[in-house]
């Protein structure tokens, strides 16, 4: 008989359970129906929402069929019968993690199925679905898998307390919340590795202390100590007492006042470099008080140390244009969602736009297919075949009106792609190209002032060039300027079709693909490059049109913000030990002057570093009193004592999870309370009294150290 696996339990314990998946298909099947797509529905995400949404049902599903197959084996009539078999425990255990297995996909997958097919049948012509939106639901299954071990755990382990005895599905929660998050983000180059190293970890300590449980339970008292199911505890406290504390906090109102005091970077009409420094209370302006903004100049030396001063009456900050990355392909769902245009044609007023395969899908707000759009025109769905195709399009719809305040592009938006700029007009059925020139990265600024020469500009980057273009109206609808009443009052700009012009490139250093970069034109013949580099640090380039050189560069450090790196009342709970690793890392990887904004958030907040000490030296004194109570060894005392002053209050929780509390009764010598696993009083070393004779016992006056057949062998 194989030692590792029994076919024959595995075929009973398979046919006690498979006529509950019928249960768990309705649970999944009616989770799959709440997230088909519909009018209401956000369809440009369908994958992850559905990923979302199913999880749940996958995690009942999990959860019931391994109670459903421990807990009637608890019972002592049906685990004597069930270990009276001639089957290895590992056997045992493993068939019935097989059988749970191959029942939680017979319940889960024919939904999903179901769900699959009727996508493919809604898609493309009503919703923007495909078959393969199901895809990441599918991933996650053998994940959401791990809680269906974890249940087994808790089934198998001995605890007084339903919430210890549950608190192992804590900590599988957190590495199947965990593993979920990640494979969002699947494609990144280091996510895979962190997401394996999650399942391994997540999947070894489940199934690992899950088995502990399974067979310490059969014929001997649990080892709390055991080092994997002590882990799994110790992370499951900490998840729980941390987050419930912060919830707790949280759901308190705010009483106090905090007053907010913000510094940026801006530029003036002749290309000068100023800090603003601009104060609010709690993110609005101070009541009875106008918004103070001062400002003094900005060193591309590091950190200025002028004062403050007024602004002057005439001062006006020069609008800086953001410069739009390509879009990235999401591995996730089979449509990118792009954003929103207005259309005419629709009684909404408004169409989204989705790309997939090249083209640029257009959907109404009810979801019905309008038309595509390529690079050769917009094409409606019947009769017409595309032709063409974009790369990496993306959607501008919006653009800067001023120094702070951005418009939404009302009509003719425009699209960026790696062979150029195009602009289309729905109503028309219209797509032009307007810039003809790779690009990574494009930039678009509005007229500001009303006047007869009203003109946009567009800000092309394809590595170490940047061009400015000129771009003007390619109709009889003029380019108003964002200063317009109706346009500042809707923020919503009336965009002609454009034509472009070359006036001038720039030489720069090619930034970096995902860095946050912001140009800042002067003029026409020169131009601001800032390039983030870390909180309050900015790399400044100040280059002059057709100049390989700059004009000037350097470093700008901006004074911290009055709430960067301030404790929050939410931090209270954390444990001690893992705000004081935060702030050691923080010391080794940060700039000085965002140590330097920590130091100075310390110092203006002792109150806070008084509860963390208070917080970390009752968490160890109340361990070991705690510790005593469970008559742990003195160097479990020691061990717990440390990790209580590190981990803070859950550890507590820990210890009574871990350590159940021994049972005892009054000695007869001492008159104190004696273990009863224990053959002599741990106080004054007395023996049990010998149980009442009924004279039937039959009681040997000397026992042999050996039996005759172990003195044989020996």
């Amino acid at each position: 008989m194989n030692r590792w696996f029994c076919k024959e339990l595995f075929a009973k314990e398979l046919r006690d359970i498979i006529r509950w998946t019928p249960v768990g298909m309705v649970i999944v099947g009616l989770l799959c129906w709440q997230s088909m797509p519909s009018i209401n529905q956000n369809y440009g995400s369908l994958a992850s929402s559905t990923m979302a949404m199913t999880s749940i049902g996958f995690a009942i599903v999990a959860i019931g069929l391994a109670w459903l197959q421990s807990l009637p084996d608890m019972r002592t009539d049906a685990r004597s019968f069930l270990l009276q078999r001639p089957v290895s425990l590992i056997a045992l255990f493993i068939s019935k993690l097989v059988a749970g297995a191959v029942a939680y996909y017979i319940a889960i997958l024919p939904p999903l199925m179901i769900m699959s097919f009727r996508l493919e049948l809604l898609g493309p012509e009503s919703y923007p679905t495909r078959w393969t939106d199901i895809v990441p639901s599918l991933l996650v299954t053998p994940i959401v898998f791990m809680l269906h071990p974890a249940a087994m755990w808790t089934a198998f382990r001995s605890a007084r307390w339903v919430g210890t005895k549950i608190l192992p599905l804590a900590f599988t929660a957190c590495a199947v919340l965990i593993a979920n998050t990640l494979i969002t983000v699947l494609d990144e180059s280091y996510v895979f590795a962190v997401f394996g190293l999650v399942l391994v970890i997540g999947y070894g300590v489940t199934i690992r202390a899950a088995w502990l449980a399974f067979s310490e339970e059969t014929f001997m008292p649990t080892q709390s100590s055991s080092p994997v199911r002590s882990i799994g505890l110790i992370v499951a406290s900490l998840a729980v007492v941390t987050t419930a504390a912060v919830f707790v906090i949280e759901s308190q109102p705010r009483t106090t006042q905090r007053n907010l005091v913000t510094y940026s970077l801006a530029a003036d009409e002749t290309g000068e470099l100023w800090e603003l420094k601009n104060q609010y209370a709690d993110g609005r302006q101070t009541v009875g008080e106008e918004m103070k903004i001062e400002r003094r100049k900005a060193s591309l030396e590091g950190r200025t140390t002028s004062e403050f001063e007024s602004l002057p009456a005439d001062w006006k900050a020069m609008r800086s244009v953001d410069l739009a990355n390509l879009l990235r392909k999401s591995w996730m769902n089979s449509y990118d969602r792009m954003g929103q245009a207005s259309s005419g044609n629709t009684s909404s007023g408004w169409v989204s736009l989705l790309r997939r395969d090249g083209r640029v899908w257009v959907y109404g707000w009810n979801g019905n297919l309008q038309s595509t759009m390529t690079p050769e025109g917009v094409f409606f769905p019947v009769g017409m075949k595309p032709k063409g195709r974009f790369g990496r399009v993306t959607l501008i719809n919006n653009a800067f009106a001023s120094a702070e305040v951005s418009v939404n592009l009302a009509q003719n938006p425009l699209l960026i792609d790696e062979d150029g700029v195009y602009q289309f007009n729905l109503e028309h059925r219209q797509i032009r190209k307007i810039i003809d020139t790779p690009v990574q990265r494009v930039g678009l600024s509005l007229p500001v002032e009303s006047g007869a020469d009203q003109v946009a500009s567009l800000w092309v980057q394809n590595g170490d060039r940047l061009t400015h273009y000129r771009a003007t109206s390619a109709s009889d609808q003029p380019l108003d300027a964002t200063t317009d009443r109706v346009i500042a009052a809707t923020q919503s700009y009336p965009m002609p079709m454009l034509e472009a012009e070359k006036l001038a490139e720039f030489r720069i250093d090619p930034p970096k693909e995902n860095s946050y970069w912001q140009l800042t034109p002067i003029g026409s013949s020169r131009a601001i490059v800032t390039e983030l580099l870390g909180p309050f640090r900015y790399r400044v380039n100040i280059r002059d049109a057709e100049s390989r050189e700059d004009v000037a560069s350097g470093i700008v450090s901006l004074t911290p913000s009055s709430n960067s790196h301030r404790f929050s009342r939410e931090m209270l709970p954390l444990p001690p030990g893992l705000v004081l690793v935060g702030v050691a890392i923080m010391r080794a990887t940060s700039a000085p002057e965002v140590w330097d904004a920590q130091v100075a958030a310390i110092r203006s907040q002792p109150y806070f570093i008084v509860a963390f000490f208070v917080h970390s030296i009752l968490s160890a004194l109340l361990a070991n009193l705690l510790c005593r109570t469970r008559d742990i060894s003195r160097r479990g005392r020691i061990a717990w004592t440390a990790l209580a002053s590190l981990f803070g209050a859950s550890m507590l929780l820990a210890i009574v999870a871990i350590h159940s509390k021994p049972v005892c009764e009054t000695c007869d010598r001492c008159a104190k309370l004696r273990r009863v696993d224990r053959s002599d009083c741990e106080h004054c070393g007395a023996q049990w009294e010998p149980l009442p004779r009924e004279g039937v016992e039959v009681i040997a006056d000397w026992l042999p150290e050996q039996s005759p057949s172990s003195a044989t062998l020996a």
